[in-house]
Parts: C-alpha cells; structure tokens; sequence
C-alpha cells in the first residue's frame, strides 16, 4: 500500500507547519484542507476550503485520490469540525481513503491510570475506538510523542519556563518522561507514511529524548539562565487541578495532564518503545543539551 497523495488537515497551529514540511521534503504530494472561514495562508499552496460545518460531500470530495489523511485539529473532538474526527474519518472512507492519522500527538492515553485521571486522554479514546471499529476499511496509526518539548519550554507546560526563567517541580522533579521536539514529530508522520505496512493499526510512540525536570532545569542553567525553583507534590497538583476544573476554569485541566507525566506510573514514560519504533522508522535520537542550547538561542 504505497501512500503517495496526503490530505492534511490543520496545517496552522503548532504541529501542523512541522508535518507539512516534514511531507514536502519527503516527497508527498499535500493537500492542505481548511475550512473557508480559516485566517491561514498558504502561498503556493495546493489548498481545498470546505465550508465551516464541514459537509459530508465537501470533505468526501476533498479526499478523493487521497491516500492518507493527517488530522491536526487542537482537539480530538475539535470545536471547529461539526461531529468530531469521526466525521472526518466517515468521509475519509466513502473517499477511498486508505490511512487516517489522528489527531493523537501527545501523551499515552492506554495507560489506565492516567486515562481515568486526565479529561483529555478521555477526549482522544473514543476516535482510536471508532478507528478501530472501522479498521477493515481504512487503517490507521496513533503517534504518540509525550509533550513537545520547545513548545512546553516556551510556554512553561513542563515546569521550568524559558521566558520567565522559573520552574514548578512535581514530585521532587526526578521522574523520567518522554518528549519529542515539533520538528520531529512532524519527521515522525512522514516516516509512518513511508512506513505504511509496519505502521498500519497501531500506536506508535515515538521521542526525541527522555529526561526529567530537573535535567531540564540543569541544561537551563548550563546555558546561563538562573532559574528560580518552587515546588509541589504530586497529590497537590492532582487536587488543585480537579477543583480548577470543578470551578469551571477550562485550562486547569492541563495540570492534570501534567500529573500523567510527571508523577510515577501515569504513562508518562514510553522511551523503551519509542527505542524499538526508531529503528523501525529510521530516525534520530536527539541531545538534551543541544536541543536546549539552539532553543534558548532562537530570537
């Protein structure tokens, strides 16, 4: 099944820029679909607009002579595609589709503690479940790639935060989590596509590196940042998060995804399959240090 035509939805954002240069250097042909109301550009583009609500025939003709579809939404259930993924991966199927890439980067969400702790694995399982269902029709593959890493520096998701030059540290800051840079997720994807039949219905994982808050902390510090540390217990994020969501506040359900990787035996380390999957796909380990230094060397 060799996969050649790759429609990619949500080409904005974080992840998808990172995708879609990883397909052109690649060699896949990319569609871009976005809906008509979308701010993004796309110069030179080969770019399909289906309409806001995105419609069953719209979608379907878009993927015709597609091969594999890349969903970038910002959510598992995205709040921009009327009926979820799965609307997408119906039409996807009465298209001739033959692979459907979630929207899944992120964290593992078949660790089942971390699964009944974090609403957004919760959010993600249900369109793995349809996929699975429908696996006779239209194969699929969920990456897996932990947090990003310059994006969770950048914006302090990790602990320690780049701009503000402090860090909060769970659980004494030593437990091992998986990470993977933007750049590399997107090298991810297009090797999974180049990979289709060792790819098909199943998870991937996939890392740059593992490490802990505080390496993390200490290569900042290597670098010549003074980074001021804070610290709190695992229990303590866990309940200041569920009472953030019970009070309505939409963003603290982050700091429980943050408990499911930085608190032992909530998935958030996957390094030994990762390990077995970059042989498989060919790509590189990467350096704590020098991802740190070039981050922190960016204007």
């Amino acid at each position: 099944m060799a996969i050649k035509n790759v429609a990619l939805i949500g080409a904005g954002g974080n992840v998808g820029p990172h995708v879609l240069n990883a397909l052109d250097k690649s060699g896949f042909d990319v569609t871009i679909i976005s809906h008509k109301s979308s701010k993004s550009t796309f110069d030179g583009r080969k770019v399909i607009q289906v309409s806001d609500n995105w419609p069953e025939e719209e979608l379907v003709a878009a993927f015709k002579g597609i091969d594999a579809v890349v969903s970038n939404v910002p959510a598992a259930h995205g709040p921009t595609i009327n009926g979820g993924q799965e609307r997408l991966i119906d039409a996807a199927i009465k298209a001739g589709v033959k692979r459907f890439i979630p929207s899944e980067f992120g964290g593992d969400n078949r660790n089942k503690a971390g699964l009944e702790l974090c609403p957004v694995y919760q959010d993600k399982l249900p369109v793995i479940k349809y996929l699975q269902e429908r696996q006779d029709k239209i194969s699929w593959t969920a990456v897996i790639t932990g947090p990003f890493f310059d994006f969770g520096l950048r914006v302090g998701f990790l602990g320690p935060d780049m701009q503000t030059k402090e860090a909060t540290i769970t659980e004494g800051g030593s437990t091992k989590f998986t990470t993977t840079t933007l750049p590399q997720t997107g090298l991810a994807v297009a090797a999974v596509l180049a990979h289709d039949t060792e790819t098909a219905n199943k998870y991937v994982a996939i890392e740059s590196f593992s490490t802990t808050q505080n390496e993390l902390v200490a290569a900042m510090e290597k670098e010549g940042l003074t980074v001021k540390k804070t610290y709190q217990t695992g229990q303590e994020l866990i309940d200041k998060s569920r009472a953030g969501v019970a009070a309505g506040n939409q963003f603290a359900v982050y700091g429980l995804l943050q408990a499911t990787i930085f608190i032992p035996g909530y998935g958030g380390d996957f390094s030994a399959e990762a390990d077995s999957w970059r042989t498989v796909l060919g790509l590189e380990k990467l350096d704590l240090k020098t991802e740190m230094k070039k981050l922190l060397a960016e204007p």
